[in-house]
């Protein structure tokens, strides 16, 4: 074999070395870290106790104080805010664990999955148990988006935004003019002018607020506020005391982030979305401390009315419908029927006018500085909506009381407490919710008492929703009398979603339970979608959380009395009781039974019994315990 070397030329011999060299490489696994922002609350509150806040605060101008306490509260949080660094939870070595490792791998990521979620549903944030929820179902959405005028989707979240924010400006009632308000009378005798923002009623405030809430546009954290309440609370008074006896807000107070919340309907119209607003932690202190004074103030002179049990305390949605079903049951039990009719204001909360909610706080004797305040916490409002982060344009806010607000329901309360006074028939309210009422002989009389309503509407800027108003005939010989509403028949109806329970026109529940284990059942699948199944105290915890409130929802309403709708109803808990899973190999057993559901519902419906009527007839006894008529 002939050799050839470097220059072309045949060689006798050629000395031919191979070289077989390794080299070791090290390669340092990649770590995972994430830097987490932690606030130095000892610091902060020795910052804070250090002011001199009545010279810092000395300003004539309200708006100057509120800026500079602002800014300090925010320069200060920025420079008492400690970075660490914290390791990923899951390094990336296990994940290169060899094969052979593969079994002992999979038993750690189940137990950590487990632990994971055992401490998401102990975790005292209930936020992060939806969270994970939704992120698991893969609802949680990316992308909002909503139909335009021509059928086309938006295509940016700021887009969505300010498309929302035109849909709600639109609401809006323009205030009247004084030439249109209608006639009122000054009540004499009761008088209410004055507010004290002393420190101890603002710490007490401050103790309460939950420190995961989001922070309003001020950007004040509501977990600051708590965790410094006591250096706070004086020149949040000092704040309080001048914006009170200067009737005027800083701007940040009067301006709010609204959140869509949908209410039904298709989600790609901006229309079917309510609008809730987030405004400053500060000022829904300040709006707390003026409705524990106006709620002393009503209480005593008696201004909400009985029939009214939206908003006031002892009473509730299972004390609205009981009241309702023991006077139905009554004149149903001496053989007369009943005639239901429902009343629905088309955007109560957002189209109450300013300047005749004003005048309304006047009858009630709400004046002096208190009323001026008020004014001016309705006045020269502002919001944008806010949309996966992004803003839109801000835009006026004309009318309306604000929900989301602490001042919002108690001031509509207030604007609402004459209806009752109108009406011959007994009627109901919850918030803005009515449901008047009255036997099938006096079906004049329930027509004149929507007249009455419709023409109350007409003058105080509160339209009806007359596609929402709907007649419910009850008893089996009701003959189906028609109501009429501006000259329009009104839909009768054979069931109706009365505050949440279905109430049907031969007073049985059994189209309601059926949908609330239908709900119930939809929930527990959705459970056993996103836990681990074999974890049996987690998923009976979940149950309490998820399932049971629908299974329990004013349950001393509508608990059932026949045997095939208690069946019904226990069935998704003799399920629950039942699905226990074998950790190796997913078998159902079913070796232990349900509980005594009918036990347990007993204490509630003894409790919230006594609080309805003073007589209760037989046929609610049936209906609230139990017991089976023959």
């Amino acid at each position: 074999m002939l050799l050839w070397n470097a220059l072309g030329l045949e060689v006798d011999k050629t000395l031919v070395c191979l070289f077989n060299i390794q080299v070791a490489i090290s390669i340092s696994p990649k770590k995972t870290s994430v830097t987490k922002t932690f606030l130095d609350f000892d610091k902060l509150n020795h910052l804070l106790s250090s002011v001199d806040w009545e010279n810092e605060l000395s300003s004539d101008s309200l708006d100057d104080n509120w800026l500079k306490f602002r800014n300090m509260l925010l320069i200060w949080q920025i420079k008492c805010s400690v970075s660490k660094t914290l390791e990923d939870p899951y390094p990336l070595r296990i994940m290169n664990l060899t094969e052979s490792c593969r079994n002992t791998l999979s038993k750690q990521i189940k137990l950590a999955k487990k632990g994971y979620e055992e401490r998401i549903v102990n975790s005292d944030n209930p936020k992060s148990l939806f969270k994970f929820v939704r992120r698991v179902l893969g609802i949680e959405a990316k992308e909002f988006r909503l139909k335009r005028a021509d059928d086309t989707l938006t295509t940016s979240d700021y887009e969505t935004a300010n498309l929302f924010a035109h849909t709600f400006s639109h609401i809006y009632n323009h205030t009247l003019s004084q030439s249109k308000l209608p006639d009122h009378e000054v009540t004499p005798g009761r008088i209410i002018t004055d507010v004290s923002f002393d420190r101890e009623s603002i710490l007490r405030k401050l103790q309460t607020i939950k420190p995961t809430s989001c922070p309003g546009p001020d950007n004040i954290s509501p977990s600051i506020l708590r965790n410094c309440s006591h250096p706070l609370s004086f020149p949040l008074s000092l704040l309080m005391e001048q914006s009170f006896h200067s009737s005027t807000l800083p701007c940040d107070w009067r301006t709010a982030y609204i959140t869509p919340i949908h209410k039904s309907g298709n989600r790609l119209e901006a229309n079917n979305y309510r609008p809730i607003s987030l405004t400053s932690s500060v000022v829904k202190i300040m709006e707390s401390i003026i409705v524990d004074r106006l709620d002393s103030f009503t209480s005593e002179f008696a201004i909400i009315p009985k029939e009214q049990y939206g908003f006031t305390k002892g009473k509730s949605v299972e004390t609205n419908l009981l009241s309702c079903l023991n006077d139905w049951s009554s004149l149903v039990d001496l053989g007369k029927s009943v005639d239901v009719v429902y009343l629905d204001f088309a955007k109560a909360f957002d189209k109450v006018p300013i300047n005749l909610s004003i005048t309304k706080l006047k009858t009630h004797g709400i004046s002096g500085r208190l009323l001026a305040w008020i004014t001016h916490f309705l006045s020269d409002r502002k919001f944008a909506v806010k949309v996966n982060g992004v803003l839109s344009d801000f835009f006026d806010v004309l009318s309306g009381v604000s929900q989301g607000s602490v001042l919002g329901p108690k001031l509509f309360l207030l604007y609402t407490a004459d209806i009752p006074g109108l009406f011959l028939s007994p009627c109901a309210m919850f918030a803005d919710d009515i449901k008047l009422y009255n036997d099938t002989d006096n079906s004049f009389t329930l027509q004149e008492d929507l007249n009455k309503v419709l023409c109350w509407s007409e003058s105080w800027g509160l339209p009806l929703n007359k596609n929402k108003c709907v007649v419910l005939h009850i008893g089996k010989k009701n003959t189906g009398t028609s109501y009429h509403i501006d000259g329009v028949r009104r839909l009768a109806v054979l069931e109706h979603n009365d505050l949440g329970v279905v109430v049907s026109g031969n007073l049985t529940w059994a189209n309601h339970i059926s949908k609330q284990v239908r709900k119930a059942n939809s929930r527990m699948y959705i459970l056993h979608q996103c836990f681990t199944k074999s974890n049996l105290p987690l998923m009976s915890k979940l149950f309490k959380i998820f399932v049971r409130p629908v299974l329990e929802f004013a349950h001393p309403v509508w608990f059932p009395d026949r045997l095939q709708d208690l069946e019904v109803y226990e069935r998704v808990q003799r399920y629950q009781e039942c699905y226990k899973v074998d950790n190796a190999r997913g078998r159902q057993s079913e070796t232990r039974g349900p509980p005594a559901r009918g036990e347990h519902a007993d204490r509630g419906r003894i409790i919230i019994t006594p609080v309805v009527p003073s007589k209760p007839n037989v046929r609610l006894v049936s209906c609230v315990f139990g017991l089976t008529m023959i």
